[in-house]
């Protein structure tokens, strides 16, 4: 007689419990797995910023930068030229006139006296080779600042500046004395140039480059100030 069929052998085909109960550990596993890369890539991203904000290379040293100095006209190389001259202030512009240095400052030996501007600042020269004593004024529509004067003086001249008013003295020789000041601040300006007692004639004085001065004493506005 044949043995009757065991309901629990292992043939038995497996029930849906078993079946849900494998599907969430393999979902598990799966997630875990997912997580682990994650945090892998995170790592691996995280370092890569690190060493780039602290300027390491791939071998964890110090990244450094050489700067290299070229010649003058070298190529690949800059030259940065001086600014053009201009009678332009950040408010209002001064004459026109009086822009540019008279070559005659170096190449004129006798008895001359000379105003203009380059750039943002003024300058007042006087040479008398007849030895008398040289006084310029320079008076202001505002106060002025000694800071913004500068003497100029081959011959130990004096300048001194109180109040609206600058006043440069020397003993007159064949160099070039005066005084260079910054006027951006005064929107007019009074120049006067004494040689002893008399004022400099208008002939002899030279304004900008080559102009000779319509006033005596000179004056100077700046339109817009």
């Amino acid at each position: 007689m044949d043995d009757p069929i065991d309901s629990g052998a292992s043939g038995a085909a497996p029930n849906a419990s078993d079946e849900r109960a494998n599907s969430i550990r393999t979902a598990v596993i799966v997630g875990a797995f997912a997580l682990f890369l994650l945090i892998v890539v995170g790592v691996a991203v995280a370092k890569g910023r690190n060493g780039s904000s602290s300027g390491t290379t791939d071998a964890g040293a110090p990244s450094t930068t050489t700067a290299t100095t070229a010649k003058a006209g070298a190529p690949g190389t800059t030259t940065t030229k001086k600014p053009a001259m201009t009678s332009v202030c950040a408010k209002g512009n001064w004459p026109p006139i009086y822009d540019g240095k008279s070559a005659k400052l170096t190449t004129d030996p006798s008895a001359n006296a000379y105003v203009w501007r380059e750039n943002d600042g003024w300058s007042v020269r006087a040479i008398d080779p007849n030895g008398s004593d040289v006084k310029i004024v320079l008076t202001g529509s505002a106060a002025l600042n000694p800071a913004d004067f500068k003497a100029v003086s081959p011959d130990g001249g004096e300048l001194k500046v109180t109040a609206n008013t600058a006043t440069f003295t020397v003993k007159g020789s064949d160099k070039a004395n005066g005084f260079d000041f910054k006027a951006c601040f005064l929107s007019e300006l009074t120049i006067q140039i004494w040689a002893g007692d008399a004022l400099w004639p208008a002939p002899q004085i030279v304004i900008g480059k080559n102009n000779m001065p319509l006033d005596i004493p000179i004056r100077a506005a700046r339109s817009g100030a």
